[in-house]
């Protein structure tokens, strides 16, 4: 059975967001620990727990938070300005123009809207996987 596709985009635009989340409460974990680096590991343990429940608490809101407002935009309906070179010409000239005039972040942003189902689809079956033991 195949998911909405909102509902994908959702959870694939929270996949997107846990990644840098994650990485900030690992270096403030990281920086935690190596700061109590002489206490009891019962402290360093709790800290680390911390950690791991902000993170649950993080995705958690991000998942609200882009549900609650309902501001996923399908990559044809996004305002990048890929889409004002696009309307001009041959393909093999539009193409050109948008590496030429579109910054590096909003080309991956495009990359990742126009594959977010297919984003979403791998990441399930990469959990379904490493689920089995």
């Amino acid at each position: 059975m195949m998911l909405e596709s909102n509902i994908l985009e959702i959870i694939g635009w929270t996949l997107f967001h846990s990644i840098w989340q994650i990485s900030l409460v690992g270096i403030l974990v990281k920086l935690g620990l190596f700061l109590l680096r002489n206490k009891s590991s019962r402290i360093k343990y709790n800290i680390s727990l911390l950690g791991v429940f902000v993170i649950t608490l993080s995705t958690i809101s991000t998942f609200n938070s882009i549900y609650g407002t309902g501001e996923v935009i399908s990559a044809s309906q996004s305002q990048i300005p890929i889409f004002k070179t696009l309307s001009f010409t041959t393909p093999e000239i539009s193409e050109f123009n948008v590496k030429e005039q579109t910054p590096l972040i909003s080309q991956v942003l495009l990359l990742v809207k126009s594959n977010m189902n297919l984003i979403v689809y791998f990441w399930f079956i990469g959990v379904m996987f490493f689920s089995i033991r």
